[in-house]
């Protein structure tokens, strides 16, 4: 190797140690600055291309997320505008666990969107039940939400050591206590499994959100929700989130919310309601906060009509008439005190009526009472009954359909729904298990089916929302 001169330091030479430093030292501080630069304009061009971006388009139209300290911080304005429809969230564990980050969830989502929101509870098997369920609805009760409180029933970070006895029995103590404490339904989140060993045949008065990321769950009985992925990512949500779609139309999306607001709200506030809701038994059951009831025929109520809180189709129709006639509808009737003659219909075995605020379901002396409904004010028609004073009246039909009936429940005035087509056995079956003590047949169909109520926002929802063009009556509930 050729020796050094003594001046190879020399700080004029081009080639020394010190100037080749402070040129590398440069460089670096140039690519430095250089990446930085790149990475900051890279992310605005990120930023201004996600923000112009179309929403995401969910494989299944009704989705929303679930949400917990492990997803982290959401943005959930962002979130609403990719299409998510609903929004829950863990708010306890065990007896005395709170989630971190539950009341920034829920303070943000109420800000920044008009999403539902619902709260859940993680069940853990080796704690008392019931302790469990106070604790859940110690804090969710100052909170305002709308989704049904959920359960969360699963093997996962529960301890091994508890039977399967054992854990279906904490699971009945907190659904009891809850149920008891809230006033309000618990729905169970579990998976196949848990399903299997834990839920099924053993909670049938209770809905269903059923975790399957194999395909929509086959479990031979209906389910509100689906949860059918997990750990997706999105720009606006800091960790995993689960995906999970409602097994069921946006109206009875809103009919749920309406039924939780219902009972999440303080007593001595009802009486603002327009409407109060229950879902059991496969059936969404309206009871209307009216002050007065009418039939009306020939045109339909507008939702323009503030006072109009719900109406639906009542007697049978006819002929498809354009023109009304009230001796196109099934039976006589009354409507605005007035007494009409309808035509005779052998299917009509009951009549409802309505006067001195006093609702009465008949299946004798239906020409006195429809006379003297008239001469007080009031309403009337005619129908077939399904259940008088507790007992089921033989059954006049076989076909699968969505049924409607008029009924009285503990002495208040509702109407029940079938959530999905059944046999008409298998609907007054459901009315009688839910307890009605009486229930009228409300004509259904294409077309006559068409109905809506004014939920407590005032807002207004259509059941059935296809329209026909004929003339007929309806069941109509105002408020004061």
């Amino acid at each position: 190797m050729p020796s050094r001169s003594p001046n190879w330091y020399n700080r004029n030479s081009c080639n020394s140690p010190m100037r080749k430093s402070h040129r590398r030292t440069a460089i670096c501080l140039s690519l430095t600055v250089f990446l930085v630069l790149c990475a900051g304009v890279g992310f605005l061009i990120y930023k201004h291309l996600h923000r112009n971006a179309a929403p995401v388009v969910f494989e299944h139209p009704m989705t929303g997320i679930d949400i917990s300290s492990y997803t982290g911080a959401v943005d959930f304005k962002r979130a609403s505008q990719d299409s998510i429809r609903f929004v829950y969230m863990r708010a306890t564990m065990g007896v005395d666990g709170i989630d971190t980050l539950m009341p920034r969830h829920h303070r943000e989502v109420t800000l920044q969107t008009d999403l539902p929101v619902g709260f859940y509870h993680f069940l853990r098997f080796n704690e008392d039940g019931s302790r469990q369920a106070d604790h859940f609805y110690e804090v969710i009760r100052s909170k305002s939400y709308d989704l049904m409180p959920v359960v969360d029933v699963e093997d996962w970070s529960n301890p091994s050591d508890k039977s399967t006895q054992q854990r279906i029995q904490v699971i009945e103590d907190f659904i009891r206590r809850f149920e008891a404490i809230s006033k309000n339904k618990v729905m169970i989140y579990t998976n196949l499994d848990g399903y299997r060993k834990y839920i099924q045949d053993k909670f049938p008065k209770n809905p269903l959100w059923i975790c399957s990321l194999n395909g929509q769950p086959n479990i031979g009985q209906p389910y509100l929700f689906w949860q059918y992925q997990h750990n997706a990512r999105f720009p606006w949500a800091k960790g995993d989130v689960d995906l999970n779609t409602f097994h069921g139309t946006e109206q009875m999306l809103a009919f749920l919310t309406v039924m939780v607001q219902s009972r999440n709200t303080d007593t001595a506030l009802r009486r603002t309601l327009n409407i109060l809701c229950d879902t059991a038994n496969g059936l969404n059951i309206f009871y209307p906060q009216y002050e007065s009831i009418d039939l009306v025929c020939g045109t339909m109520p507008s939702p323009d009509e503030e006072d109009v809180i719900f109406c639906a189709e009542a007697a049978f129709t006819g002929e498809e008439l354009r023109v009304f006639r009230h001796q196109n509808i099934a039976g006589d009737h009354v409507s605005g005190g007035t007494f009409y003659k309808g035509y005779v219909c052998d299917k009509n075995t009951g009549c409802f009526v309505w006067y001195d605020h006093q609702p009465q379901f008949l299946t004798t002396h239906i020409d006195n009472a429809l006379q003297l409904a008239a001469r007080r004010g009031g309403m009337g028609f005619c129908q077939v009954c399904i259940i008088h004073k507790g007992k089921t009246r033989p059954l006049w039909r076989k076909n699968d359909n969505y049924y409607r009936a008029l009924c009285l429940k503990d002495g208040k005035v509702c109407i029940a729904d079938s959530q999905e087509k059944i046999p008409y056995a298998q609907f007054v079956k459901q009315l009688t298990d839910y307890g009605m003590q009486e229930a009228l047949y409300m004509d259904m169909g294409p077309g006559w089916n068409h109905s809506w109520y004014r939920d407590n926002h005032n807002h207004v929802q259509e059941l059935f929302p296809h329209t026909h063009n004929f003339t007929t009556n309806w069941i109509v509930f105002r408020k004061g």
